[in-house]
């Protein structure tokens, strides 16, 4: 398994700027707590601030791993979105593709 860093973020000029950071093997458990460790080295690494935001989509050891940085992690909007949309769904036991 891999995990991938990246930095967004909207320029002085405002135009929105994607940028991979890095991206690292796991051989480990992939546990908050581990994963923490990764984006700390990450941090140190690339010379971001302290407490950089992070977005997450919501996985548990993703939020346990934020919970453990300075900054607490953000659920993305469209995942958490995504994830409500699909409730009704599944409730009604519908096919994948309605």
């Amino acid at each position: 398994m891999y995990i991938t860093i990246t930095s967004v973020h909207i320029s002085p000029e405002w135009v929105l700027q994607n940028f991979v950071l890095q991206t690292r093997a796991i051989s480990e458990s992939h546990t908050g707590i581990n994963i923490a460790g990764i984006i700390t080295e990450a941090i140190a690494e690339w010379s971001l601030p302290d407490n950089p935001p992070l977005v997450t989509d919501n996985a548990a050891n993703i939020v346990v791993a934020g919970q453990e940085l300075p900054s607490k992690p953000h659920i993305g909007f469209a995942h958490c979105f995504n994830l409500a949309a699909q409730k009704p769904r599944r409730s009604l036991l519908l096919p994948d593709y309605y």
